[in-house]
């Protein structure tokens, strides 16, 4: 017995037309997905940039000052949603999983894009 994705009983009681199930619970689950990575990004930058800049404002060396100025840590935070989507691939693109191979892919590069500009980041804070 195949295992049902969550949208696709309901779309079916909404009497869509059976071609079309696949495709728009697809899409419900990206827009899903975006959502939640937005919103991990969101949350990420809001609580690690909030800590980060208290102790910041309460030590008193000045290289800590340097990396925050630099945005270093604001950088740091953009880490969180893109492992957030990594993770989710597999659930997400259950019933395309020819597409994961690519999307990995895809999300690699941009994380590599990331770290480098986080060392670009740090090394000028320095």
């Amino acid at each position: 017995m195949k295992k049902l994705h969550w949208a696709t009983d309901w779309l079916a009681n909404k009497n869509i037309a059976p071609e079309w199930i696949e495709w728009i619970s697809l899409g419900i689950d990206l827009v899903i997905l975006i959502v939640i990575s937005l919103l991990a990004d969101f949350l990420s930058r809001r609580i690690l940039i909030s800590a980060i800049h208290a102790a910041v404002k309460r030590s008193k060396a000045t290289w800590d000052d340097y990396f925050f100025e630099q945005r270093v840590f604001k950088n740091l935070a953009h880490l969180v949603p893109v492992g957030i989507v990594y993770q989710s691939l597999p659930y997400v693109f259950n019933d395309v999983p020819a597409v994961i191979p690519f999307l990995e892919k895809i999300i690699v590069v941009y994380f590599l894009v990331l770290m480098v500009s986080l060392i670009n980041r740090t090394l000028r804070a320095l």
